[in-house]
């Protein structure tokens, strides 16, 4: 019984050292981003002052001098996101999906007065605080265009309260200008802690450009025609076989004229003669 006992007085510190309980309502947001971001914004409303007044004991009014300072209130919000990146984990397709916490975007406030704040002199007042948390953890997925994916959020904070799952533990799709609530199934996981799981459509990839510059289309072959013939080469077979023709003719008149080598000298001419025909004829046949 002592052993019990004095467990329970060494536990109870530091599980009332965050705000996972019921003293702060708490709500998520799982966001679907262009680009295969994915984020993950977590906020604890808590329910009054005098719930307050226990965390401000537990950390965040650290020096306890009744006042929180920037200095004190980044140390405590750090705090709390360690225990957040342990108590929350979401999967896609099976694989576990990195999420970091993005501390330049947290936030403190009073809900009960808008103008306070740890950064004015000597630091902001507890008296009538409420405190507010928001702590935002962004990563990516690795892209499947075209495919359907399966995701899992799961919220292990020992204690949590998850009352209204769909509030509590939102999925939306902000991937366009709209922010569109995606449907869930919530309900508890293998380990007995709340789950939800939903799917989407993954992006498909944009058709690739042609590369280089555009292709143009040859012209379709035509049939190449002879060249003209030109009318120098008719004209000189004309001449060249009527001067052979002249030249047999004037040696038959010749040899006929003559006494010596008569049978000689008419053979020449028959055949100048012949030859010069057969010039003249192939020039006349030539096509004009």
């Amino acid at each position: 019984m002592l052993r019990l006992l004095f467990l329970c007085v060494l536990l109870g510190g530091t599980l009332a050292a965050h705000p996972l309980d019921d003293r702060a309502f708490m709500t998520s947001e799982l966001s679907l981003l262009p680009g295969g971001g994915m984020e993950l914004a977590v906020e604890f409303r808590y329910n009054d002052v005098l719930a307050s007044y226990t965390e401000f004991g537990n950390g965040l009014d650290r020096n306890r001098d009744g006042c929180v300072t920037r200095g004190e209130c980044n140390t405590r919000l750090l705090e709390v996101a360690d225990l957040l990146a342990f108590s929350v984990q979401v999967r896609v397709d099976g694989s576990v999906v990195t999420l970091e916490a993005a501390m330049e975007r947290a936030e403190f406030r009073d809900l009960n007065d808008a103008t306070a704040t740890p950064d004015q002199p000597g630091g902001m007042p507890l008296s009538s605080t409420r405190i507010f948390y928001r702590l935002v953890f962004a990563g990516t997925v690795a892209p499947a265009p075209g495919q359907t994916r399966q995701g899992e959020y799961e919220f292990s904070g020992l204690q949590s309260v998850i009352e209204r799952p769909t509030e509590q533990m939102a999925i939306v799709d902000a991937r366009n200008s709209t922010r569109l609530k995606l449907e869930a199934a919530h309900g508890t996981g293998p380990t007995g802690f709340p789950l939800a799981r939903f799917s989407w459509q993954d992006v498909a990839a944009p058709a690739a450009a042609p590369s280089g510059p555009p292709q143009v289309a040859a012209p379709a072959p035509t049939t190449a025609l002879p060249p003209a013939p030109t009318a120098l080469p008719r004209l000189g077979g004309l001449l060249f076989g009527l001067a052979l023709a002249l030249a047999g003719l004037g040696m038959g008149i010749a040899g006929l004229r003559g006494t010596n080598g008569r049978a000689g000298s008419l053979l020449t001419a028959a055949l100048l003669l012949l030859a010069g025909a057969a010039v003249l004829a192939g020039a006349l046949l030539q096509p004009a």
